[in-house]
């Protein structure tokens, strides 16, 4: 009996503490946004979206953000390069540390994923609310 009830508790550990992974895109192209793009408006709305999710700027160079987030004192982080122009702009994964990324299969953990879809969604309300 106690044997059952090992083996029942190892397998319940092995399901629920193995997180599966998402698939993602290494470019993640952003919303489309109306023509013309102020680029000025939108280089400002990719700074306010970075910022309202702790995104740290890296560097950041005529028309590319290289920015970073970090979870858990650091132990969990993501790196990427927004590019913005007159035709819109993308999010690219650059690095990441405790994510589980799989490069050749292109899977990453879905938190990652989460964190660009809110970002994108930001940058496009951010932007749209500047042009107002």
């Amino acid at each position: 009996m106690i044997k059952k009830i090992l083996v029942v508790f190892v397998i319940f550990t092995l399901l629920f503490s193995c997180k599966s992974l998402s698939n993602f895109e290494n470019e993640y192209q952003g919303q489309q946004l109306s023509k013309p793009i102020d680029v000025g408006k939108l280089k400002a709305a990719v700074r306010l979206g970075l910022l309202n999710y702790d995104w740290k700027t890296l560097s950041e160079e005529n028309g590319k953000i290289i920015a970073k987030y970090e979870k858990s004192h650091g132990s969990i982080s993501a790196t990427i390069e927004v590019d913005y122009s007159q035709d819109g702009y993308t999010i690219k994964y650059i690095d990441s540390k405790n994510l589980n990324v799989n490069l050749k299969k292109m899977k990453i953990h879905p938190n990652y994923v989460r964190w660009i879809r809110n970002l994108d969604k930001t940058i496009a309300k951010n932007y749209y609310a500047a042009t107002m």
